[in-house]
């Protein structure tokens, strides 16, 4: 993979802003509490 990627490299260019990825990663957090919280009982 690594090989072939080098061949034709392409910068990473991030297409979401910094809230749209903290609001991603804090949904996530609230799913995984909920599921937490229902095997604890």
């Amino acid at each position: 993979w690594a090989e072939h990627w080098n061949k034709d490299p392409k910068p990473f260019i991030w297409k979401a802003t910094a809230e749209q990825i903290i609001t991603k990663v804090q949904r996530g957090r609230d799913t995984l509490n909920q599921i937490k919280t229902q095997t604890d009982h």
